[in-house]
């Protein structure tokens, strides 16, 4: 008998307890206790409705937290965009400034062999390559050998040996690079291709 008695408390206190959990919820005040009068109902009820008032306190924590990290995650992703573009922007505009680094003449070293394949089939010689930081390269050959193609022809010539080097899948076009011939002499510019946009310059 004392066993259910005991028992049938117990269910009265979680009912209590939830209904205060759910007063909270709907904005009740706690002094609004419905249970004043009874020592452990009281109790009950009031464990619940500050139960409630913590998950609550923790839950908007924990999302003030994730805001936080979400906004620095934002931002700094953003940094790194900005410094991406500013790199990208400027290797594009002063890259062929520089002579290549050890990665960009890997990167490159197919489109090297290309372009020299596609010099001695066109001019019959090799030719230097000088490759650029930007994916350019400056192609030094004779002049003799390119006043040898016919004027008409030239350009023709030259967008064959842009091409053996731009159509290249590791060349990143954009860098803005470009295939420049040169007289091996003197440096003087013979002709040349533009990767991004196909424009072909010849003497």
């Amino acid at each position: 008998m004392a066993r259910g008695k005991k028992a049938a408390k117990g269910k009265i206190v979680d009912r209590d307890f939830r209904e205060g959990q759910l007063a909270f919820q709907n904005d009740v005040p706690v002094s609004d206790n419905p249970y004043k009068n009874y020592m452990g109902r009281a109790e009950a009820w009031e464990s619940g409705w500050r139960e409630a008032e913590k998950s609550r306190e923790e839950g908007k924590t924990n999302q003030e937290k994730k805001s936080i990290l979400d906004t620095a995650f934002q931002w700094l992703m953003g940094l790194a965009l900005a410094i991406g573009l500013i790199i990208g922007l400027g290797i594009a505009l002063f890259g062929h400034w520089f002579e290549a680094s050890e990665g960009v003449m890997n990167d490159t070293a197919k489109a090297q062999d290309k372009i020299s394949s596609a010099l001695y089939l066109v001019f019959n010689e090799f030719g230097r390559l000088d490759v650029r930081e930007d994916h350019s390269v400056r192609v030094y050959i004779s002049k003799r050998a390119y006043m040898q193609v016919p004027y008409p022809d030239r350009g023709g010539a030259v967008r064959t040996i842009g091409k053996a080097w731009c159509e290249d899948k590791e060349i990143g076009r954009w860098r803005l690079p470009k295939v420049v011939l040169r007289d091996i002499q003197t440096g003087e510019e013979l002709g040349s291709y533009g990767c991004l946009t196909g424009w072909v310059s010849s003497k």
